[in-house]
C-alpha cells in the first residue's frame, strides 16, 4: 500500500557540538577516532535539495566515524561504527549502502547519510562488504558479507549502543542485500524492522532495463535471468520472509530504480514528491525527513526535538 508524506518537506532540529570531518579521511581498523571540535551550536537540517545530484552528494560536508571494525578477514569485511554526541545507549541503525553492487562505488558515498543520522541522536552502523568485481563478491557472496555484518553488529556493540532497539536500513542495490540479510533466521526476530530506500526488490525484472544500474544486474548475479532462474528466485525479496515492521521508501523522480520495484512486494510503501535516487543519502534533502519519521515509528525517538518537529510539521500541514 502506498502512503504520501505531506510532500516530506519537514524541518528536524536537534542541539549537538557539531564535529567536521571530511569522505577522503583515512582511518585504521579498530582505531578510536574523534573529529575536531568546531563548536557547539544547535544544528539545523533545513531541507533545501530534491532530485540530488551524485555529483553534488559527494560535495556534502561530512563528519567522520568513530570507529572501524572488522567482521571477516577480507580488507573490505568492516563496518564504521557512527556514535551520536552527547548520548548514552543511543538506538541503532545498521545501514548497507548501495552502487549497483558494483566495487566502483564504496562506503564512503553514504558517508552524508551516516553523519545525518548521527546528528539527528541515532547510532550506525554502516556495512561495507565485497562486491561485483571484488574477489569473494557478487551473488550471493555480497548477501553473505552483509548477513555476517548484521550479525556481528547484533552480538557484539551492545556495549556502545541499545542492541535491543535496532532497525536495518540499506539504499539501492544495498536496500535489496538489507531486506534479504533481514529475513535471516539469525536476525530476523532481533531487530525492529528494516527500510528499504529506492530498493532493488526483483532482480529479475530490473535486470530486463537498460540503465547503467539496471545492466549490471547480471554481472552481479553470474549470469542472466534465463540462465540461472533459481538463483534470480533466491535473490527476489518475498514479504513473507521479512520483519513484521518493513517499509519501502521511494522517490517519484528516482530514474535508477523505478517505481515498478516497490510494486512487486506487498509491505508498506512511503512515496517522497519529487525525490530522485540519492536524495535518501542526503539528509539536506526533503527525502531525508521521511527516513527520520519511519525510524521515530519503529524506534524509540532519539531526540525530543525531532519528535516536537514531527507534531508541529503534523499541525501545520493539517491546518491546527
Amino acid at each position: 500500500m502506498q502512503t504520501p508524506f505531506f510532500g516530506a518537506k519537514t524541518v528536524y532540529l536537534t542541539a549537538i557540538t557539531l564535529l567536521v570531518g571530511f569522505a577522503n579521511a583515512t582511518y585504521a581498523l579498530g582505531e578510536e577516532t574523534r573529529p575536531q571540535v568546531i563548536a557547539d551550536v544547535n544544528f539545523c537540517y533545513t531541507p533545501s535539495r530534491e532530485n540530488t545530484a551524485y555529483s553534488e552528494l559527494l560535495k556534502t560536508e561530512v563528519d567522520s566515524p568513530n570507529k572501524l571494525i572488522a567482521y571477516g578477514d577480507s580488507p573490505l569485511q568492516f563496518g564504521e561504527l557512527w556514535l551520536p554526541y552527547n548520548s548514552t545507549n543511543p538506538p541503532l541503525v545498521i545501514f548497507v549502502h548501495g552502487g549497483c553492487w558494483l566495487n566502483a562505488y564504496d562506503i564512503q558515498h553514504s558517508h552524508a547519510l551516516s553523519t545525518g543520522l548521527r546528528r539527528s541522536g541515532y547510532a550506525v552502523w554502516s556495512i561495507e562488504y565485497r562486491r561485483t568485481g571484488d574477489e569473494g563478491g557478487g551473488w550471493p557472496g555480497s548477501l553473505m558479507d552483509v548477513t555476517a555484518a548484521i550479525h556481528y553488529g547484533l552480538n557484539n556493540l551492545n556495549k556502545h549502543v541499545d542492541i535491543n532497539n535496532t532497525v536495518v536500513m540499506g539504499h539501492s542495490a544495498g536496500g535489496h542485500l538489507a531486506l534479504l540479510a533481514s529475513s535471516d533466521k539469525r536476525i530476523v526476530n532481533r531487530i525492529k524492522g528494516v527500510i528499504g530506500l529506492a530498493a532493488i526488490i526483483d532482480p529479475a525484472l530490473y535486470s530486463q532495463g537498460t540503465n547503467s544500474c539496471e545492466s549490471a544486474t547480471a554481472d552481479f548475479m553470474g549470469g542472466t535471468a534465463l540462465e540461472i532462474p533459481d538463483a534470480y528466485k533466491a535473490a527476489t525479496v518475498v514479504a513473507s520472509s521479512l520483519p513484521t515492521d518493513s517499509k519501502l521508501l521511494i522517490g517519484s523522480a528516482d530514474r535508477i530504480v523505478s517505481k515498478t520495484q516497490s510494486e512487486q512486494i506487498n509491505i508498506m510503501v512511503g512515496e517522497v514528491a519529487r525525490a530522485g535516487h540519492f536524495d535518501f543519502i542526503d539528509p539536506h534533502s526533503w527525502a531525508f525527513s521521511g527516513i527520520l519519521r519511519s525510524l521515530a515509528k519503529m524506534l524509540p525517538v532519539a531526540d525530543v526535538t525531532i519528535e516536537k518537529a514531527l507534531e508541529a510539521t503534523d499541525r501545520k500541514a493539517l491546518g491546527k
